[in-house]
């Protein structure tokens, strides 16, 4: 019975580390081109720290879109290693930070992550969740946005009875469905 008890406590260990993300897969800078519009998504690895309950190790990164030859947005910034939260920078986006990627235990070719787009500003500026980042080989990766599902895990549970007209209007207007300013369904190739 010990032996089964600690076989399976080291078959558990294993498993889990093996299905760790491992992040240097995905940090670099990945681009999708088409026709006149190019999208670029660099990605870093770095650290939180919020206090209790830190979250540790993850991605972060920003994005850069060209169409027709101009800018029209540009949000890769030179980036933290370690990001902590403060009053000056209480979100990820007051420190230059507008993707967030965290590992999935169950698969190692996938990161979910935070999309802030800064030009849509769903729910009023905030990150999204439940979006994906898919690796389909070492210079292939499959980006998705989500914003249907983010909405939903943002805002599900409904108003407070105690809302305000105003908070209710506001909760409202955060449900409006705006799309990306940014492609949400594309391949992108790893930069070298």
């Amino acid at each position: 019975m010990k032996r089964l008890v600690l076989f399976s406590v080291f078959v558990s260990l294993f498993l889990g580390l093996h299905a760790q993300a491992d992040y240097n897969d995905f940090v670099g800078t990945w681009v999708y081109a088409k026709n006149d519009t190019v999208f670029k998504v660099k990605l870093q690895k770095g650290t939180i720290k919020y206090g209790i309950g830190d979250p540790g190790e993850c991605i972060f990164g920003g994005y850069s879109l060209t169409v027709k030859g101009v800018l029209v947005e540009d949000y890769i910034k030179s980036l933290p290693a370690v990001y902590i939260r403060t009053a000056e920078h209480p979100k990820l986006s007051d420190a230059g930070i507008y993707i967030r990627a965290y590992n999935s235990p169950y698969y190692s070719d996938m990161l979910g992550f935070l999309f802030f787009d800064m030009k849509k500003k769903h729910i009023f500026g905030e990150e999204l969740p439940c979006n994906v980042m898919t690796l389909l080989s070492s210079d292939k990766l499959h980006w998705k946005l989500n914003e249907k599902e983010g909405l939903w895990f943002r805002l599900e549970g409904g108003p407070s009875p105690y809302a305000s007209e105003e908070e209710e209007r506001r909760r409202d207007e955060a449900w409006e469905l705006r799309g990306f300013s940014v492609p949400d369904d594309v391949i992108m190739i790893k930069e070298e």
